[in-house]
């Protein structure tokens, strides 16, 4: 227990370095992403002029006019006090790690673990490489952990539907992935939730829901016929990928149709997540594993990992381009799969009693992000490996000086 407090508090060190190096960043500089200039801010831009109900006047393409706004409406905000605009992220990293601690405790982490898990995310390099730009992915993710965290444990006060209606509400609103998302969500959780329902909590449910959810697909719906226009939508009018020719091709497509596009996909995931691209391929080996030794899993992991993979099934067939940069980019679809899978490492951990080592390999990832005294990730497969050998040099050479006399 003294080591695990103290391992969270050097990560909480860690955490405040890392957002203070950002803050400052994000004051001294100017806005230069693509898609923050694109459209994120000036669909922020138009709610501060009142014209978001009227996007034709955006200007830019109509697939990024029709889109869902709820966190361009965070980003009004410091448009409309004159904020610097790239300290955005930087106050959802804030909120992520918040989200993210909650998420873990409700699933059943430590108060400490829960805290090392939360660092841990807020500063995958996937993550952490958009600090300082107007993305909306990261609020995406902290809406999804929040409503993720709410639904493990139902509760049948007004405010929690409340509550829960504002979070589903700003996840459906942020992008149109987030409905998919929240069916998933729902899906998985209708059983714990259809006992405590009643028409209060579906109203309180449905007001935040409806005014930061609905809005834009009703919206859109109105001026357009079509509520995820320009999406196609069966015979209802769309545009399609004839509109928005740079994302002209599948995930999966670029996975299994092209070995180049296979090749850099896959060096651009261990650049992302680091380490952590393996959480997946635990995730799948412990259900393996458990049902080898014919045990039960642990509930919570299964649930967890089946979401998991249930959205990363729905990342793989979002739009993508063989164009490298893009394919990168769009790596930012995956968050709330990947977080899933990492929360779900934390989780096995803690149940064979590793958290100390989980930690150190998590410590060990983020100072490839947090100090990069150059930029060659994939490196950690190597570091990682040598600086837990040092840690537990002593009981490897007695693990392996008691095989050798158990053999003679």
């Amino acid at each position: 227990m003294v080591q695990i407090k103290l391992l969270s508090q050097i990560f909480i060190a860690f955490f405040i370095y890392f957002i203070v190096v950002h803050f400052y960043l994000g004051i001294i500089t100017l806005p230069t992403e693509g898609d923050s200039l694109a459209y994120h801010i000036p669909i922020a831009n138009a709610f501060v002029a009142g014209g978001i109900f009227a996007p034709e006047l955006i200007p830019g393409n109509p697939f990024l006019r029709y889109s869902p706004a709820s966190s361009e409406f965070l980003l009004s905000f410091l448009i409309l006090f004159g904020i610097p605009l790239n300290i955005y992220n930087v106050f959802a990293v804030i909120c992520l790690y918040f989200v993210a601690k909650f998420a873990g405790r409700r699933v059943g982490l430590s108060w400490a673990f829960s805290i090392i898990f939360a660092v841990t995310i807020c500063s995958l390099n996937g993550i952490a490489r958009w600090l300082n730009t107007q993305i909306i992915d990261i609020w995406l993710l902290v809406f999804f952990l929040l409503s993720l965290g709410l639904l493990e444990k139902p509760q049948k006060s007004i405010r929690y539907f409340l509550v829960l209606g504002l979070s589903i509400g700003m996840l459906c609103g942020t992008k149109f992935t987030g409905p998919v998302f929240a069916g998933v969500l729902f899906v998985t959780y209708i059983k714990e939730l259809v006992p405590i329902i009643n028409i209060k909590r579906i109203f309180a449910f449905l007001i935040p829901f409806a005014i930061f959810g609905l809005t834009w697909y009703v919206r859109n719906y109105l001026l357009m016929g079509n509520p995820i226009y320009p999406q196609p939508l069966l015979s209802l009018p769309g545009g399609g990928s004839g509109e928005f020719t740079i994302l002209n091709t599948q995930v999966w497509k670029i996975l299994t149709t092209y070995p180049v596009g296979f090749v850099y996909t896959l060096n651009a995931y261990i650049a992302e997540y680091g380490i952590w691209t393996l959480a997946l391929f635990v995730c799948f080996l412990y259900m393996l594993y458990s049902g080898y030794k014919r045990k039960m899993p642990d509930p919570t992991v299964v649930r967890i990992s089946i979401i998991g993979f249930l959205i990363f099934i729905v990342y793989l067939f979002l739009p993508s381009s063989m164009e490298e940069h893009i394919a990168v980019s769009v790596f930012r679809y995956s968050y709330s799969a990947f977080v899933l899978f990492i929360l779900c490492v934390f989780l096995i951990a803690q149940k064979y009693k590793k958290v100390v080592l989980l930690s150190l390999i998590a410590l060990s990832n983020i100072f490839i992000i947090g100090f990069p005294l150059f930029y060659y990730p994939k490196l950690v497969f190597i570091y990682i490996p040598l600086t837990l050998g040092l840690i537990y040099f002593r009981k490897i050479k007695e693990y392996i000086f008691s095989a050798i006399k158990i053999k003679e």
